[in-house]
This record gives C-alpha cells, sequence and structure tokens, in this order.
C-alpha cells in the first residue's frame, strides 16, 4: 500500500516538525513529484507499530532499529558548514559544463534562476538540470546529454572533508571510521531529474536559501476582485446597558498546585477571603535558537520578537494575607 511517511526525530525542533508537516500537506495536495496518494503516516524514533515497520522495509531493514544517539551539540553546525561545500553548480558555456563559480560550494539562490539560463546541480544522492522558460532547445538537450555523462561517471569528493553520499552513517553516537570520498557509481537509490522554471518539485525548492512560499505571502487585492458597496451608512447609538452589563475577568495565571498567581502582584481567593500577594525576587531568561539557546541581559528580558522562543524563570515570594470576621485584617501571616 503506497502512503506517505514522516519521520520526527526526538531532538528535531518545532520549526522542522512545522515544515516537515507543510512540506508533507504540499506534496498530498499537488501530487508533487508524481506522489498520489491519501494517507500519511507520522514515524517517531520510538514507534513501533506496523507503520513503521512498513517504513524501516521501504529503507531496506528487516526490523525496526534501534534509534542512534546525538552527537556532540556542534555536531550539526559542522555537517552543514562541511555540506554546503559539497554542492557543485555547473553551467553551459560553449558546449561544456563549466563550474558556477559565484555558487560553487554553497547554498543556492533564487537570484541564479534566469529564464535563459541552463545550469546543472549536482548534490550527491540528487542532480538536477534546470532550464529557464527562454533557453534554447538545442541547448538545453546538450546540458542535459553532458549531465547524463557526469552520472554514469560516479563521483568525487576528493576536495571536500566529507561525502555527502555517505557522511550519514557516522554522524551521531556511530563508530567513527574512513570513508571513500569518490566512487564510480552512485548509489540505486540517487535521484537524476530534469527540471524546468516554474514546475520545480518542493524537494528541489527545499535546496535553495531563499525560495520564496507565497502560500505565505499577503497579497493585495486586485482592483477587478474588490465588490462595490452602497455607500449609505445607517448609524446606531451602542447599548451603554449593555456595554457595562459584563465586566472582563481579570487574566489569572494558575501553576503547579493550583497557585493562582493573577497579574503577577496579586489575587484575591473570594472563597476563602485570602489576598494572595506576590513579590519578584529574580528573573531570568534565555532565547532559544536553533540547537541551542543563550541566556539574556538584564536590560532585554521585557522585549520579545515575533520570530523568537523564549524561557524565562521567575522566582517570587508569596504572601498570604486574611481577614478576621469583623472584617479587620489578620495578624497571621503566612509567607512563603
Amino acid at each position: 500500500s503506497k502512503a506517505l511517511y514522516t519521520y520526527t526525530g526526538a531532538y528535531s525542533n518545532v520549526i522542522e516538525q512545522s515544515r516537515t508537516s507543510d512540506i508533507v500537506n504540499h506534496i498530498q495536495k499537488t501530487g508533487d513529484m508524481g506522489c498520489k496518494v491519501n494517507r500519511v503516516h507520522s514515524i517517531s524514533s520510538k514507534d513501533k507499530s506496523k507503520y513503521a515497520l512498513e517504513f524501516w522495509k521501504i529503507l531496506g531493514a528487516d526490523s525496526i532499529p534501534d534509534t542512534v544517539g546525538a552527537g556532540h551539540p556542534d555536531e550539526d553546525e559542522t555537517y552543514e558548514s562541511n555540506i554546503l561545500h559539497t554542492n557543485m553548480i555547473y553551467t553551459l558555456e560553449n558546449d561544456e559544463l563549466a563550474p558556477y563559480e559565484k555558487y560553487w560550494g554553497t547554498i543556492p539562490k533564487v537570484e541564479m534562476l534566469k529564464d535563459t539560463n541552463i545550469i546543472v546541480f549536482d548534490f550527491g544522492s540528487e542532480m538536477y538540470v534546470w532550464s529557464g522558460k527562454n533557453a534554447v532547445l538545442d541547448r538545453k538537450n546538450l546540458a542535459l546529454k553532458l549531465a547524463k555523462e557526469m552520472w554514469f561517471e560516479g563521483y568525487n569528493y576528493s576536495d571536500c572533508n566529507i561525502c555527502p553520499l555517505n557522511i550519514a552513517s557516522i554522524l551521531g553516537e556511530r563508530a567513527q571510521e574512513s570513508l571513500p570520498l569518490k566512487a564510480d557509481k552512485r548509489p540505486e537509490w540517487s535521484l537524476f531529474a530534469k527540471i524546468t522554471q516554474h514546475r520545480e518539485t518542493v524537494l528541489f525548492r527545499e535546496k535553495f536559501l531563499d525560495w520564496p512560499d507565497f502560500s505565505r505571502v499577503i497579497r493585495v487585492r486586485s482592483d477587478e476582485n474588490i465588490r462595490e458597496v452602497s455607500a449609505s451608512i445607517d448609524i446606531k447609538p451602542c447599548d451603554v446597558v449593555e456595554m457595562v452589563k459584563e465586566k472582563d475577568k481579570e487574566p489569572d495565571l494558575i501553576v503547579e498546585k493550583n497557585t493562582h498567581l493573577g497579574r503577577g502582584d496579586s489575587y484575591f481567593d473570594e472563597e476563602s477571603s485570602r489576598l494572595f500577594e506576590y513579590e519578584s525576587l529574580k528573573i531570568k531568561g534565555w532565547r532559544i535558537l536553533e540547537n541551542s539557546y543563550e541566556e539574556l541581559p538584564e536590560k532585554s528580558l521585557g522585549q520579545f520578537y515575533d520570530a523568537d522562543s523564549y524561557i524565562f524563570r521567575w522566582d517570587f515570594r508569596q504572601t498570604v494575607k486574611g481577614r478576621r470576621l469583623g472584617g479587620d485584617p489578620s495578624k497571621h501571616l503566612a509567607v512563603g
């Protein structure tokens, strides 16, 4: 049975998980890369379900393997830096493929995709022959022929520190070993594809640093989409009684053991006629980065950015006050 599978590692962050959902929804909706399925199975690193077994068998395993632990905290950054250096990008010059010096060993950018260009992207396990909508047909056929010849010659990453086709076998808490940087044949699971402008697959688009996501762009409405409505306005006064009938409730944050914090300064419990007052002792904050975090300086504790995530620790002292039957404050206080 055909299905789409998403794999979520134990240490993947929220941004990566959200992006995975976006990609799966796009593939399912558009049939990208010829994939037409109705079922999506989400597999986690600890999943032992039958769908997890199906997933691993597709990848060639007889059973569900044990999850490999994460590597050194700096491993992700080191890997990403080195894997970019393996990107080989060519343009068609005269009758041969020549390195695109400006983008060789870097992450591709949309600006390089001109409508008359023909570019070959070699990512190791994936090779794409991209052509602009106004590229000459004979030139496109020549680039495709040369790219296929290069594809069947295998790969050579002798000038790089790693090889993108086998580096995954030593990442994380795996045994370190010397891996070959070249071979005369690429793995059977490698992908060779021809792509034309405006018909790029999601797998290709994800290779770019700045590929625009128009599904998230707020567009200006065109004149033809604006409906004509009557300009007459019927103004009626608001009912003041209805406006003041129900007052908004004060916000009340409840933490462990049913501790009511109110707005962080005080909270009155009507049921027990007790007043809880809070005094801030210390506040610390951290900004969450992709694979780590950094402590915020004191002057930045009240500054927030909509693209960032934060963790705060608030140390406070709670004082509980009550009242006597006559209404006077009680002499018995509880401080904690």
